[in-house]
């Protein structure tokens, strides 16, 4: 038996603009969130004498047994986990209009997702039952325009988001298969984006858009393993 408690507390997101001249602009944003995650975990094993019927617990003498014949899907007794995760994200981005329909930007921004529980873990280590916060730096510079009396739009983006403590889903091989979340230490996500859209006329018009993407972890030692790797023995690899 799970049971989880979540509160969230996360303040609107504060955002500033400052026209430095005609043409060039900052703006700042700023955000906090307060997440109180509590969870409560019970295991014990037992008899029932009819489907969703209620359970009869085993003696606790013939509980090492029982968890011997069920193959250690985890050791009983309850649990209690909490954890309360802080974050200020700040965001700052610079505008600059190098003509009346042409604006190049460069823009910093951060992320930031909350911790949490892993509840069908079943190794019986308290210290693998909690999953730590992500956390993202995310940077971003480009150019948006119009041209030739409106007909072409074009938007042209580089890109480059830094990822600490990314929580990655995934199964975890055992007796029974399990659903966990683990932190991979770093990911890098990079690349580059074109949009455009040129129009002929008021019928026609015609659109592109290319991605070139390069996503990759910089840190991750103990990864799931795949399913043949566990069948092969393996109980992690490292994605580095």
């Amino acid at each position: 038996r799970d049971v989880t408690g979540v509160q969230t507390c996360a303040l609107p997101i504060w955002t500033a603009t400052w026209k430095v001249t005609s043409r060039l602009r900052l703006i700042g944003g700023l955000r906090y969130q307060d997440v109180q995650k509590d969870a409560l975990k019970s295991l014990s094993y037992g008899t029932f004498q009819a489907p969703f019927g209620g359970i009869t617990t085993f003696p606790t003498a013939l509980l090492p047994v029982s968890q011997l014949f069920t193959n250690k899907l985890g050791p009983t007794g309850t649990g209690t986990f909490t954890r309360d995760d802080r974050h200020w994200s700040p965001s700052a981005t610079i505008q600059y209009d190098l003509a009346t329909d042409v604006m190049a930007y460069a823009k910093y921004s951060n992320g930031f997702k909350a911790g949490g529980f892993n509840g069908f873990d079943t190794s019986g280590i308290a210290a693998n039952v909690p999953f730590k916060p992500e956390t993202v730096n995310a940077f971003e510079a480009g150019v948006k325009g119009e041209w030739f009396d409106h007909r072409l739009l074009l938007d042209v983006a580089l890109f480059r988001s830094q990822y600490s403590d990314l929580q990655v889903a995934g199964v975890k091989p055992g007796v029974v298969v399990v659903q966990t979340v683990q932190n991979a230490g770093g990911v890098i996500s990079q690349g580059a984006e074109v949009q455009a859209r040129f129009r002929f006329d008021d019928h026609w018009s015609t659109n592109v858009d290319t991605t070139f993407l390069d996503s990759h972890y910089t840190t991750y030692l103990n990864a799931n393993p795949t399913s043949l790797q566990t069948v092969e023995g393996f109980t992690s690899q490292n994605l580095s």
